[in-house]
């Protein structure tokens, strides 16, 4: 009998492995934070910043202990965020610490490292001229965002970055989030709501995202469905809701196989609004709904775009091509029972064959039968 377990999606701030401090702490023990893209264009293997305090200065420095560059002179505290992916760039936060025990002893909530500030400003760096090229100013909520998510998410080229809004002493992320274009050195607030929406604040959340090179978007699970950001204006072009009307519950998303077809689903039990999964044609924006009973769990798409499956506690299977008339009727054509352990990834692995992933590892089903498929 499988253990049933309610998943809490909770924000957890971010724990940082790769700090300096700019008081109170002339030396460190902590292990170098080194680009860690070696294939960056502007990747050096042996250089890490750190803080000096006799200068109050964050520079780079080599294994030898060498300075490389001085980035900045810095009276307040600072904790590094990141590298960019091609290591042109170094980002952190810059502030003034809420208590003076989280400079040596960092606060521990629900077994992280965390740190809880005054006030904080989110700073990008070039780490090729050591100059601080861009500040976002008041970055809010006594704590950064979460570590499941960092604070600062690049595009994989570095032509972009996503700089999110802090979190809340009750541990919710402040949706104040802003794009940042490496090449112009502009940045624009991201998130916001069209005029005349039935609610008045961000819904982006972007606890999932995706950076659209070809289209040049940015996709970001919102309140209530997926909104598609344009990277240059940061204005909504698209809005995919999930389910018939507006709602908002925290959703996810897949797309099909081929990148045509996109499942827009809920990823917890709530009472906020009606959840399930809608199912969108993206060039027409046609939705297509299901009556998944519930929240999803986790879903994937077939290769021919014509099967749903969704899968937490069992296996469920959709024709779309053949659905009832009425919503209440598109229940699944298959229910499996698939691994005895809570379903954390599913996907089409072959024609007809259902791959799951749990802690009972990766298996294989008949997608008609719901038969074990064991693989040699």
């Amino acid at each position: 009998m499988k253990t049933n377990r309610l998943i809490l999606l909770l924000f957890c701030v971010t724990l940082f492995s790769w700090s300096v401090h700019a008081q109170d702490n002339p030396t460190s023990d902590e292990a170098p934070y080194f680009c860690p893209y070696s294939g960056g264009a502007y990747y050096q293997p042996d250089v890490f910043p750190r803080y000096d305090a006799a200068t109050r200065s964050l520079v780079l420095v080599n294994t030898s202990g060498e300075t490389v560059r001085v980035l900045d002179v810095i009276e307040e505290n600072v904790r590094i965020i990141n590298w960019s992916p091609d290591c042109h760039y170094l980002t952190g936060a810059v502030g003034l610490l809420r208590y003076p025990l989280d400079i040596p002893s960092p606060y521990v909530y629900r077994g992280q490292l965390v740190v809880r500030w005054y006030h904080k400003d989110i700073v990008i760096w070039d780490a090729t001229t050591g100059t601080r090229i861009k500040t976002f100013k008041d970055n809010p909520g006594r704590y950064l965002a979460s570590a499941a998510q960092s604070s600062v998410i690049w595009r994989s080229d570095s032509a972009y970055a996503l700089i999110l809004g802090g979190i809340s002493e009750r541990y919710k992320r402040i949706h104040e989030d802003y794009i940042w274009n490496s090449s112009t050195n502009q940045f624009c607030r991201v998130g916001l709501l069209p005029e005349n929406q039935w609610y008045s604040e961000s819904r982006a959340s972007f606890n999932q995202y995706y950076w659209d090179t070809v289209h040049e978007w940015l996709w970001g699970s919102a309140k209530g469905g997926v909104a598609v950001y344009n990277m240059t204006t940061c204005e909504e072009t698209q809005f995919f809701q999930l389910g018939a009307y507006p709602n908002r519950r925290e959703s996810r998303f897949v797309f099909s196989p081929d990148s045509t077809f996109l499942a827009v689903y809920s990823v917890s039990q709530s009472e906020s609004g009606p959840g399930g999964i809608t199912v969108y044609d993206i060039a027409s924006s046609t939705p297509i709904y299901v009556n998944a009973e519930g929240f999803a769990g986790h879903v994937a798409l077939s290769a021919d775009n014509r099967y749903l499956i969704a899968g937490y506690s069992a296996i469920r299977v959709w024709d779309l091509q053949n659905l009832p008339e009425k919503y209440e009727d598109r229940l699944p054509i298959y229910r499996h029972g698939g691994p005895e352990a809570l379903i954390q990834s599913m996907r089409f692995s072959d024609w007809g064959v259902i791959e799951t992933t749990s802690e009972e590892g990766v298996q294989h089903w008949d997608m008609h039968t719901g038969a074990f498929l064991p693989r040699e």
